[in-house]
């Protein structure tokens, strides 16, 4: 018990949290926020801050704070990061900071052509631009916001992993798998149309929320799969395999919320005729704790 009490007063982590230089990382990990904002702002077809204020536009807010988060998941991956330097303490420092503005950029830029591919693919019945803007659609703001966090998901896990190697490398890596990451995504939601009842182009294009909200955490629950696997293997055919694998696990998950959580109910009826977004969340939110859990199991 001695050893204990001179464990919690011990002093040094004090110490170590006063000379820290964790305020620089926090105030260009602002810094970056802020960039990435502008970047949104001078790329898109509408005044952002229109949108999210005068208009009061749910769909672009639900789309941005997906974007933003997303941007915020890269530099934590980045800062995370185990990078051995040789080098001076101060000029250590200086390559830490370049380096997470370096990749902070990289990521914006993959994250931008992801909403790119939602628009083609994921969600390829219909303009995302028109969605999001004239019909103000939630569901469509749901899964762009899933599209982009859970391709922060891969970027974040790609640069841990590679984090020894030289910056080429990385970015290769980083490459490489978020194109593998965005085919996994698409597979996924021509799997995710196939196993269920009802249109989901057609649901969330008529403004159905919860079609949007399922779907969404769905797509950031394979994310979670992909991005775990990551951390611990760079094996690309590993990797392919992985995608079925994740796929089937987080529909047995499903069909776990449909007989056993809600066994007087089904799903797709909840979710296409009564548009619940309740039970859409209570999908995807089992769907993300299966994920996590497996990542744990096979880590």
């Amino acid at each position: 018990m001695k050893e204990r009490i001179e464990l919690w007063l011990d002093p040094e982590p004090l110490t170590q949290l006063i000379g820290s230089s964790s305020i620089i990382y926090f105030i260009v990990s602002l810094s970056i926020l802020w960039l990435a904002k502008i970047i949104k702002s001078r790329l898109v077809s509408y005044q952002l801050n229109t949108e999210l204020t005068t208009r009061d536009n749910k769909a672009v807010a639900v789309a941005t704070a997906g974007y933003l988060l997303a941007v915020m998941i890269v530099i934590r991956g980045v800062l995370l990061s185990d990078s051995e330097l040789d080098t001076s303490a101060y000029s250590s420092q200086l390559i830490d900071v370049a380096m997470t503005l370096a990749w902070s950029l990289v990521a914006i830029v993959l994250l931008l052509i992801s909403a790119v591919v939602n628009d083609k693919f994921l969600l390829h019945s219909f303009s995302n631009r028109k969605e999001l803007i004239q019909d103000r659609n939630v569901g469509t703001g749901a899964v762009v916001a899933a599209s982009y966090i859970g391709t922060a998901l891969l970027i974040s896990s790609a640069v841990k992993g590679a984090s020894d190697a030289s910056f080429a490398i990385e970015l290769t890596d980083t490459v490489v798998y978020f194109i593998a990451g965005q085919a996994a995504f698409i597979i996924m939601g021509i799997f995710y149309q196939k196993l269920t009842s009802y249109d989901i182009h057609a649901q969330i294009e008529q403004n159905n929320a919860a079609a949007g909200v399922s779907f969404g955490m769905t797509l950031v629950a394979m994310a979670l799969l992909l991005s775990g696997y990551l951390q611990n293997n760079d094996s690309l055919l590993g990797f392919a395999a992985w995608i079925p694998l994740s796929l089937i696990l987080l529909f047995i998950s499903r069909f776990a919320v449909d007989k056993i959580v809600l066994p007087q109910s089904d799903i797709n009826e909840e979710i296409a005729k009564d548009q619940n977004w309740g039970v859409a969340l209570l999908e995807g939110s089992v769907a993300i704790g299966i994920a996590l859990i497996l990542n744990a199991s096979f880590s």
